[in-house]
């Protein structure tokens, strides 16, 4: 039982790298040097809110039905390689890919992070800590935004796509701390 306790952390750090995006500051300038102007823009970033709606319920399901830590791997996965997918593009379609799958990586996360927490502070016995717990997730997830919005501007300055590389390894990160979650015992759905 005490060993997930362990989670608590691990969902703070994934809070801090998921939000630590050091491509943010840059993607309007990333765009504007791959010859696409505010349309092609403003389309991805529709794509990838559209995407996000639409896998929302989905993954939802499949965290149900495998299990939370399954589906944050899954995410996890998905996050370096729709950032790689950016990274090696240069072309709307390959943009609005990197769109697609980045916001797979999201939904697949999206509530997984916060249900594993609720079950693993229940199992502990300490549920009432789950609000103050996801607050200092959200301050973790701010920090990250913060702290990568001066460093992507700052790598931006040597290549557009240098925020892209670091960024994947960033993501790379987020696995093994996905992986290193342990799931608590409940009644899964049956499919």
């Amino acid at each position: 039982m005490r060993e997930l306790e362990r989670n608590i952390p691990l969902f703070l750090w994934q809070r801090f790298l998921w939000d630590f995006l050091l491509i943010a500051p840059i993607l309007i300038p990333f765009y504007q040097y791959n010859q696409l102007g505010a349309f092609a823009f403003y389309l991805s970033q529709a794509t990838y809110a559209l995407s996000v709606f639409i896998m929302e319920v989905p993954s939802g399901y499949l965290a149900d039905v495998i299990g939370r830590r399954k589906t944050l791997i899954i995410g996890a996965l998905f996050y370096p390689l729709g950032l790689a997918i950016y990274a090696l593009g240069s072309s709307l379609p390959m943009f609005l890919a990197g769109e697609f799958v980045l916001a797979t990586g999201h939904s697949m996360r999206s509530g997984s992070d916060s249900a594993m927490l609720y079950d693993s502070l229940k199992k502990l016995s300490r549920e009432a800590e789950y609000a103050g717990i996801e607050g200092r997730g959200n301050q973790f997830a701010r920090i990250g935004t913060g702290i990568a919005s001066i460093s992507g501007g700052l790598l931006a300055a040597v290549s557009l796509r240098l925020p892209f590389w670091c960024n994947i390894l960033i993501g790379l990160a987020i696995i093994p701390l996905a992986a290193a979650m342990i799931e608590p015992e409940r009644k899964k759905a049956s499919g």
